[in-house]
């Protein structure tokens, strides 16, 4: 934890060195930039429930299952009083028939509803922006706009994919630096690339020398052998466009 705050100072440290401007965005969105893919979904606001459905769930071709099942707890109760007098014994045979298929109906209309309900709940395979929000998998739409008013830009913060192989509810989280230079060139872009990287070794070999140590003996590798590739990475020159 240590090292990767050192991190993080290290890459808004030297970001505003180089005069960018930090900016934030949305972690939840409706955009897919650039149709980026594997979006992983969120729960929006609860929605009112439309009357007019449910109206229809509980009502199946003018028959209501609140009225069927107080009409089956009525003919209930004239069963069990029938059992209690020795009234005729073919109306008591007739009640039960009557409170069976009252039942059964009971039984037909709960799964009806039990159907509708789940339909109604079911989402669309086709994403719907007005209704459907989901995590954000990347920020450069929102740095291009931000660019085009305030100049170079750069974002540092969490992203996310869906990784539907486990489960629908897996998500991938990752931090990432975006940046967006508005007026330059390809070859600005990747020098600043380029001195970013430098700086991040050369700020963790200065901050963070007590835990390389630690690490490198964690791993069974010496800890000269991990400086000393930290600091070849540093000293390497890395291939840059020319104009």
């Amino acid at each position: 934890m240590r090292i990767r705050n050192t991190l993080s100072f290290a890459t808004h440290s030297f970001f505003n060195g180089q005069g960018f401007l930090d900016v934030q965005i949305p972690i939840i969105t409706t955009t897919d930039y650039e149709e980026f893919g594997k979006l992983f979904q969120v729960a929006g606001l609860e929605q009112k429930p439309d009357k007019h459905k449910l109206s229809t769930i509980h009502e199946t071709d003018g028959v209501s299952l609140d009225i069927v099942k107080a009409a089956a707890k009525e003919k209930s109760n004239i069963v069990e009083t029938l059992k209690r007098t020795e009234g005729n014994r073919e109306a008591l045979a007739a009640a039960v028939q009557d409170l069976r298929k009252t039942n059964e109906l009971v039984s037909q209309l709960e799964a009806i509803e039990k159907k509708n309900l789940k339909s109604l709940s079911s989402k669309d395979e086709v994403v719907d922006a007005s209704r459907d929000l989901f995590l954000t998998v990347s920020g450069r739409l929102h740095l291009e706009s931000y660019a085009c008013a305030l100049g170079n830009v750069y974002l540092f913060g969490p992203r996310f994919q869906a990784d539907k192989t486990y489960s629908a509810k897996y998500a991938l989280e990752m931090w990432m630096v975006e940046v967006e230079m508005a007026f330059s060139q390809l070859r600005d872009a990747m020098n600043c690339a380029s001195d970013y990287f430098n700086h991040l070794i050369m700020y963790v070999l200065e901050t963070c020398h007590e835990d390389m140590k630690f690490i490198a003996k964690r791993i069974e590798t010496p800890a000269s052998l991990v400086f000393s590739r930290l600091r070849q990475v540093f000293l390497k020159c890395f291939p840059t466009m020319k104009s």
